[in-house]
């Protein structure tokens, strides 16, 4: 989600380069969990040529975030 915030108009190849610096993934891989937090609505994405920009659903803020995706995700 930092990785989100920062790069506010990334595409997935975008968040995928910056999460290598951290542990090496598949473009898939990075595709897969954003499409599933887009599901839960954790992320937002919209379209942009062929492909689309995720963004995140959530503003940034640290109790309000945490407790808004608990509840999202173990819904």
């Amino acid at each position: 989600m930092k990785i989100l915030w920062s790069l506010a108009d990334a595409t997935v190849a975008e968040v995928q380069e910056q999460l290598n610096s951290f542990r090496p993934l598949a473009y898939t891989t990075v595709m897969t969990v954003l499409d599933r937090l887009t599901r839960k609505h954790v992320v937002t994405r919209r379209k942009r040529g062929r492909g689309y920009v995720p963004s995140g659903a959530e503003p940034r803020s640290g109790a309000s975030l945490r407790r808004a995706l608990a509840q999202r995700l173990f819904r």
